[in-house]
């Protein structure tokens, strides 16, 4: 392992953590609302043969949005739906994290670094990112959502590979993708200048709808029904002396050679309590045998991304939870009355 990449993976993780703390909760992926359900694995002939996700198996399952980066629902930003294949807190066979957005703004330590200073100075820092990044900018216009409808109406992407490793004894290259279960468009999608300013994120003027309305909506809609979304995978056989670009998550992978296999239906039916969803804790490492982190040699290795969210996320919430059990509260201080 790199000697630059465990340095900074640490100095990273303790940052983390301390956004965390002044956060009053999570570092990003702040503002959000979780419900618990059921997932079958489908019985589909396109599943290659797998440890885990086996035909027809059934899964107890969370979900939890949120929006990565504001309070107010209705700014422009990058919406989450992660999953945890449980009904516990912590433990879990698998967790999936998952953001709008095909690609990633950034595809390596080095660019993460770049983008997550650019965040910190505000409009003015995500603009020049994207001056000096102009790949990463137009990725970045794909994935954020001004103001959608429900959090049940969007697409979420793991972006970046994971091994997935068949009954047969291959190893390949694997996306995920979760969506609706019903074939509805994609809500909140830029256009125009909205679309090309993608730095200017707050509200528009015009907007009246309350700065939690996608989470009160979400509350409301499984109150009243169960909510379903399809999983999805996208499997990638790796080819010697092929190219690196094949592990970049700022570029998705065609889908005309890399088709999407429906995994299996999530059925939600109860919406979690404030301090339930806030005790949730998603790790990258969560996998079974069958999946796995693909290693990382560098700063610049395209999987330096994953082998570094399954070192901070770990590290971050730990403290995070540590700060709770101080606090003797659970979650951030709302700025809005909240459900």
């Amino acid at each position: 392992m790199n000697l630059k990449l465990l340095v900074s993976t640490a100095i990273l993780s303790r940052i983390f953590a301390i956004f965390g703390l002044l956060n009053h909760g999570r570092a990003t992926h702040l503002w959000g609302v979780a419900a618990a359900g059921t997932f079958k694995v489908s019985d589909s002939a396109d599943l290659p043969a797998h440890d885990f996700f086996k035909k027809g198996n059934e899964y107890p399952i969370q979900l939890r949005h949120a929006n990565v980066s504001f309070e107010d629902d209705a700014c422009k930003g990058v919406r989450s739906g992660s999953l945890k294949f449980s009904h516990q807190s912590d433990d879990s066979p698998l967790d999936l994290l998952m953001n709008t957005g095909e690609g990633n703004g950034f595809w390596n330590i080095k660019t993460f670094i770049s983008f997550t200073w650019a965040r910190i100075r505000g409009e003015k820092g995500f603009k020049s990112y994207c001056d000096k990044y102009p790949e990463a900018c137009q990725v970045a216009r794909g994935s954020v959502r001004r103001a959608p409808d429900s959090f049940s109406q969007l697409r979420y992407y793991s972006k970046i590979p994971f091994h997935f490793h068949t009954q047969d004894g291959k190893i390949l290259l694997v996306k995920f993708k979760l969506g609706p279960y019903e074939k509805v468009p994609d809500s909140g999608l830029v256009t125009g200048d909205d679309y090309i300013n993608v730095w200017q994120q707050q509200r528009l003027p015009e907007e009246t709808r309350d700065m939690d309305y996608l989470r009160k909506e979400f509350l409301s809609r499984i109150s009243e029904k169960e909510i379903k979304y399809r999983l999805s995978m996208q499997l990638h056989t790796p080819i010697s002396g092929e190219s690196e670009e094949i592990y970049n998550a700022a570029q998705a992978w065609d889908e005309n050679t890399h088709p999407w296999i429906e995994l299996g239906v999530a059925t939600f039916s109860k919406s979690l309590s404030t301090t339930q969803a806030e005790l949730l804790q998603f790790q990258v490492n969560n996998m079974p045998d069958s999946i796995s982190v693909i290693p990382a040699k560098s700063m610049s290795d395209y999987n330096s991304i994953g082998y570094a969210r399954s070192k901070v996320y770990k590290y971050a919430q730990n403290w995070r939870l540590k700060f709770y059990k101080y606090r003797h509260r659970v979650g951030p201080i709302a700025s809005t009355k909240s459900d």
